[in-house]
């Protein structure tokens, strides 16, 4: 199985679509809000990005396996196509 160089530069688009836009660090919490609820939004936020990260790569390995199984699925369409016409040929 062959992957074009057209291929795999869309495949690194599409990985790097997945990484945040805008990725800035939150301002460190001051000692007092640890606990409280300061603290629970970050982690929030901090789960919303680790969920959007991981959301990201599993669409970006989809996709990749969903190209590679069309370039597969095109190369036996070629293999059958060339075997019919050695057939044919003899």
């Amino acid at each position: 199985m062959t992957i074009s160089s057209e291929e795999l530069a869309e495949v690194r688009i599409a990985l790097r679509r997945t990484l945040p836009r805008d990725a800035s660090r939150p301002p460190e919490p001051e000692s007092g809000a640890v606990g409280g609820e300061e603290a629970s939004d970050l982690l929030g936020r901090l789960m919303t990005l680790g969920a959007t990260l991981v959301e990201g790569r599993e669409l970006a390995v989809t996709e990749l396996a969903d190209r590679l199984t069309r370039s597969e699925m095109r190369t036996c369409i070629t293999d059958q196509a060339l075997g019919r016409a050695f057939v044919f040929g003899e």
